[in-house]
């Protein structure tokens, strides 16, 4: 997307490599409004991964992006299916999720918390306050 008002860091072939770590993983699709062209300056990026195994894969995500070296990482605590949000330096956000929902829930801490660590584990203060158990 060079050249436009929109003009970032497109993540799509590190992440695509990153899944492709898992032989069970079919493609990475580019969804959402950066597919679709309706991208503003403030969207992140949607993918969907394909998979005969969106379970297994769904529960692999962390340790598939880890070579990514996001900034912060964690489920989202609000979506009806497993969508793992990463960001990248540079402040790329992505969203990964598999093509249907995992067979059991993925549990996550209470919402706040989390996204409270979310923003804050960017900025390196998530291990200080794991250690006062905040």
């Amino acid at each position: 997307m060079m050249g436009s008002a929109i003009d970032t860091y497109d993540p799509s072939e590190a992440i695509r490599a990153a899944m492709r770590a898992d032989s069970r993983v079919q493609a990475v699709v580019l969804v959402g409004s950066r597919a679709a062209g309706t991208a503003t300056e403030l969207s992140d990026w949607d993918y969907l991964i394909v998979s005969a195994a969106p379970g297994a894969i769904a529960l692999q995500l962390p340790d598939l992006v880890a070579e990514l070296n996001p900034l912060a990482q964690l489920w989202d605590p609000l979506a009806s299916t497993p969508v793992y949000m990463i960001t990248l330096p540079g402040a790329v956000k992505a969203d990964l999720s598999s093509a249907r929902p995992v067979a059991r829930p993925i549990e996550s801490p209470d919402p706040h918390r989390t996204l409270r660590m979310y923003s804050l584990g960017s900025s390196g203060l998530l291990s200080v306050l794991d250690r006062v158990g905040i």
